[in-house]
């Protein structure tokens, strides 16, 4: 272990923790001794502690808490306890070491046994301390992987890359560098420094990094612990320095065997000694790295990049180059992959691709390409002849018709003219069948709730949270008098037609209905009801007629956020004018049964009065008859006749009554017209009025 051994004593008794203090200074370690237990926790976690001696029973807290107390923090859960005790139940040790205890020492404590204990509990702390530092490392490398191996930007996982490193390793600088190419190459990139986000793709020259040039000639890791003593680095030790450099680490990439590059880790402290896990944790990242770059074709692209690119191969050659580079890429793609010459004949295809078309890829391998698609091959060779041509990527979708299962799929096939000096094409195939199926039936689910929605005899319209309406049917087109167009929300890239963009507290025709409404809605969402209906409202039409509506409105939903509101509206003037003449119906039949009634009461009263009129009638005529000239009693029996006549002829239009019809009398008093209610609509009516 570096450093001094620290050791704390936690000990209550001054003359043994004197005496332990002693013993151990004697064996080189440094000692820390603690009297009041009850500050020992937080003092062992204020420094770096390697192990701890205390004595189980304490004055003021208790051996077996205090032991937990230690295992339970993340400072000190974990530094090796070895526990001093008089006791010799067997009860205390068991119950010392579930608490936490990793040793103990009887009392009167022997020295050598002491520091023999002492030295194995080192042992052991160095083999679990290196232990979690592996297990530290491997998930770091799990993780890098995982980094490098995604389909993030490569710069942005080249820099987390070495960040990574940077913060495991303590190095305040650690950079990656890929090489250039070539018979005697002086160029090198650094594609990502821990210190420096921005740095991607650097060029530097190898002639000023001899330790690059180094590892590049020998193909291991090199470790320089002090610049000043370093014969590799005396011609750059002054630049170096004024880096603040003092220490550097650089292992290689390898692809193909060969050094692509390295990584590069500078500090400014001096390092006699590097752990071995934080190099071969190094040496693995830079392998990882290799592989990445291998993948992601970074190692193409850059060599293209470079000033010196090497003299091209002989085709043949590269061809194989090629083929061997698309089985890594391609073989486990989720996406059909073929390569071809500018014949169609297949060099390359992997299993997504036999899938496809129903064939092995070994089997696919020198076909023509047009074989695997039936009717279509005339459609793929030109797309192979435009390609030539170009450097576009050339896509059609067709339908292909598996030759074994006779199942139909729908494929987007995509064709790009790789190197156009080779004459070889990558063929992408992607099965989209399932897609097209489902985008056909959502495509139907739409068209028949579009025209669910168009059909309803109602008037349905919804908005979104700003109140811009966004649903209009044929219905509300009835009922307001707008088109669909002439309200609905443009699209952004295209201007509204006829009434500009409208929102749709326009339709109602109180300018505080649209509040109204939201509130009701608002208010029945906290009771838990998801509707809330308005048996009648207006609304404002197109003329500015208001209009009486019947509504039912509602959020509207997309999972648990709300996105707008919706309301149903059923014109209630047809229903309303229904219910007028219902009334008006209503009150002439109720008219007529009063006609009818009083009619019949007039009937009876002149049956009843034509008795006795009679009887009055026929006496007054007789009295005249007996009465001479010259009685006096004569003018008064004329009399009673006269009145008796003219009360029958009262009577006689009782009994015709037919209607209600009155005339004024005393005052503000209105009394029946006997003349007209006795009258039949056919006899013009005499002179008077009501």
């Amino acid at each position: 272990m570096a450093g001094p051994i620290h050791i704390v004593i936690i000990e209550e008794d001054q003359l043994i923790s004197t005496w332990l203090a002693d013993l151990l200074h004697t064996a080189d370690y440094r000692v820390s001794v603690i009297a009041d237990a009850s500050i020992a926790v937080s003092s062992a976690r204020s420094g770096q502690v390697d192990i701890i001696l205390t004595e189980l029973a304490t004055t003021d807290v208790d051996g077996f808490e205090l032991l937990r107390d230690f295992k339970s923090r993340h400072e000190t859960e974990y530094i090796p306890i070895m526990v001093m005790t008089s006791s010799n139940h067997e009860d205390d040790f068991r119950l010392a070491f579930e608490a936490g205890a990793d040793d103990f020492v009887r009392k009167p404590i022997a020295p050598h046994e002491l520091l023999g204990r002492i030295n194995a509990l080192l042992r052991h702390k160095q083999d679990k301390d290196q232990l979690r530092a592996k297990r530290r490392d491997t998930a770091m490398l799990l993780e890098l992987t995982q980094i490098l191996t995604s389909t993030r930007n490569i710069d942005e996982n080249m820099f987390t890359v070495v960040r990574s490193v940077a913060n495991l390793t303590n190095f305040e600088r650690v950079s990656m560098i890929l090489f250039g190419q070539g018979e005697d190459p002086v160029d090198a990139f650094v594609i990502a420094a821990s210190d420096n986000p921005s740095m991607k793709r650097h060029r530097i020259e190898l002639t000023t990094y001899p330790e690059l040039l180094e590892v590049r000639r020998r193909s291991r890791p090199l470790v320089i612990p002090d610049i000043d003593h370093s014969d590799l680095l005396h011609q750059v030790r002054d630049t170096l320095h004024q880096k603040n450099v003092r220490s550097c680490v650089v292992v290689p990439i390898l692809l193909d065997d060969e050094v692509q590059g390295a990584l590069l880790l500078r500090t400014s402290s001096e390092q006699e000694h590097w752990p071995a896990n934080i190099m071969e944790f190094c040496v693995l990242v830079a392998n990882a790295t290799s592989i990445a770059l291998r993948n992601a074709r970074t190692y193409d692209d850059l060599r293209t990049r470079a000033a010196f690119a090497e003299v091209r191969k002989r085709e043949a050659e590269k061809k194989a180059e090629i083929f061997e580079r698309f089985g890594d890429y391609f073989h486990f793609s989720t996406i059909g992959m073929m390569v071809t010459d500018h014949d169609g004949a297949v060099a390359f295809a992997n299993e997504e691709a036999g899938r496809i078309v129903e064939a092995t890829p070994s089997a696919m391998v020198g076909q023509n390409l047009g074989v695997f698609f039936g009717d279509n091959r005339e459609v793929v060779h030109s797309m192979i002849s435009d390609a030539a041509q170009s450097n576009d990527v050339f896509t059609r979708e067709i339908t292909l018709m598996a030759p074994r299962s006779a199942v139909t799929r729908t494929v987007i096939v995509r064709l790009r003219h790789l190197e156009q000096h080779m004459g070889t094409f990558i063929v992408s195939l992607t099965d989209v069948t399932e897609e097209r199926k489902l985008g056909e039936e959502l495509q139907r689910t739409k068209d028949f709730l579009e025209s669910l929605i168009d059909s309803s005899p109602d008037a349905i319209v919804a908005a979104d949270r700003n109140g811009d309406m966004v649903l209009f049917n044929r219905g509300a087109e009835r009922l307001f008098g707008y088109k669909a167009e002439e309200v609905i929300r443009p699209d952004k890239d295209r201007p509204a037609t006829g009434v500009s963009r409208r929102r749709i507290t326009r339709l109602y025709a109180r300018p505080d209905q649209a509040f109204l409404i939201m509130k009701a809605l608002k208010d029945a969402r906290e009771a838990g009801e998801e509707t809330v209906s308005f048996p009648r409202i207006e609304i404002r039409g197109r003329n500015g007629e208001e209009i009486p509506v019947a509504m039912n409105a509602s959020f509207i939903y997309e999972g648990d956020v709300e996105v707008g509101t919706m309301g149903i509206f059923r014109d209630l003037r047809e229903k309303e004018e229904v219910e007028r003449k219902l009334n008006a119906v209503e009150a002439e039949l109720a008219q007529r049964e009063r006609i009818a009634a009083m009619a019949e009461l007039a009937g009876a009263a002149a049956h009843e009065l034509n008795q006795p009129l009679t009887a009055v009638m026929g006496y007054a005529e007789l009295m005249l008859k007996r009465l001479p000239p010259e009685d006096r009693n004569r003018r008064a029996a004329e009399a009673i006749f006269r009145e008796a006549e003219r009360l029958a002829d009262i009577v006689k239009k009782i009994g015709r009554i037919t209607k209600y019809e009155t005339t004024s009398y005393v005052g503000q008093t209105r009394i029946l017209d006997l003349d007209k209610a006795a009258q039949s609509d056919e006899t013009p009516p005499s002179a008077g009025g009501k």
